[in-house]
């Protein structure tokens, strides 16, 4: 099958293309001619050096007419029997005439408060008109696929919608969670979180938990990896609750430096709000949490209730208190615990598989 992704920007500022870069190399082991369509960045042509069997085609820098002109003429021109676009928006979803087309919604930015109502508005609007116009739809949540089958039933049409959240490369999921567990330390154990910092992703609501859990335990220290607009919010409130000797803001950090920090964490935390924008996310950091084996602190909604199950170490997302509880119990749970899903679950070998299952009776039944 002649597969194209089709993508906008670069990882590091829009973290949607991770799809692409996931499943091209597995599907161009699994025998299929693989081509994703990026931005011509230095970030992505770092990408394409790191896998050779995929074909990479680049667009020049410019503004949103001109990459949707670009994108035109090259879809025209070209024949695929599949094409995923990776990046809702109106500069990436340029229909092709040629091949079966399934547009990604990650996340619902119509939900999202922090933008404003004119930015909701035509997101809206545009997540509608991707129902009216593609015959298929991937859902990275649960909650998006319900809701876009609710809307596809509204309009009177029929669809192809289909879960498919986020995974991770196999190379980071050891076999077994036996293989490399976690030692018993004598030092401060190591709460993890990597992210965005944002307010509404509980940047600052996790730094009042952890100021409850210092006063009733300091045998941890937190690092919090990651950039974002609350950072350097985050820095002075650590100052200003008494936390500067327990938590860490580095900020981003390479590749290395991160799986070096994951094989050493003893608790990992992922913060959900009971909100619409967070129950249609799928937080691609959780997948590198869960091939740790390690405990996961998070609230009970979304793709994050979904995924961990009965594994997971739950707080109400109104109460830093509960979140200290709940950590406190991640903590306690020692090197021995293990979750009850398989580390294989999340690499994105069995979510591939998974979601060309749930295409191919599209492309059977328009063919």
């Amino acid at each position: 099958m002649r597969i194209c992704f089709v993508t906008t920007s670069y990882f590091s500022r829009h973290a949607a293309i991770k799809r692409s870069l996931g499943m091209a190399p597995v599907l161009a082991s699994r025998k299929h001619s693989v081509t994703i369509v990026a931005l011509d960045h230095p970030e992505n042509r770092a990408h394409a050096e790191r896998l050779p069997t995929v074909n990479w085609i680049f667009f020049p820098l410019g503004g949103m007419m001109r990459e949707r002109r670009w994108k035109r003429e090259f879809l025209s021109t070209h024949t695929f029997d599949l094409v995923i676009y990776n990046a809702l928006g109106w500069r990436n979803v340029v229909r092709s005439r040629h091949s079966v087309g399934f547009v990604e919604h990650c996340e619902l930015e119509s939900a999202n408060k922090s933008l404003s109502f004119v930015r909701r508005l035509a997101m809206y609007c545009f997540e509608w008109w991707c129902l009216l116009r593609f015959q298929g739809q991937i859902g990275a949540s649960r909650y998006l696929v319900d809701l876009l089958r609710r809307r596809s039933f509204q309009l009177g049409l029929t669809r192809s919608i289909v879960w498919a959240p986020y995974a991770i490369d196999s190379e980071v999921v050891p076999k077994s969670f036996d293989e490399s567990p976690i030692s018993p330390q004598s030092g401060p154990r190591l709460i993890l979180h990597v992210g965005t910092l944002t307010e509404n992703y509980g940047a600052s609501f996790m730094l009042d938990g952890l100021a409850t859990l210092k006063e009733r335990r300091q045998d941890w220290r937190a690092i919090f990896l990651g950039d974002g607009p609350a950072l350097d919010h985050c820095r002075k409130k650590v100052i200003a609750l008494g936390l500067s000797d327990n938590v860490q803001h580095p900020g981003y950090v390479a590749e290395k430096e991160l799986r070096k920090l994951l094989g050493q964490s003893d608790v990992f935390l992922s913060h959900l709000n009971d909100t619409e924008q967070d129950w249609a996310r799928c937080p691609s950091k959780l997948y590198y949490y869960m091939a740790h084996g390690r405990p996961v602190v998070t609230t009970e909604v979304g793709e994050n209730r979904l995924a961990l199950g009965d594994s997971g170490f739950y707080y109400r997302p109104e109460s830093p208190v509960d979140f200290a509880c709940s950590v406190s119990r991640a903590l306690d749970a020692g090197p021995a615990w293990r979750p009850s899903y398989s580390p294989e679950s999340v690499t994105w070998e069995y979510r591939t598989d998974e979601l060309m299952r749930a295409i191919r009776p599209v492309m059977e039944s328009i063919k």
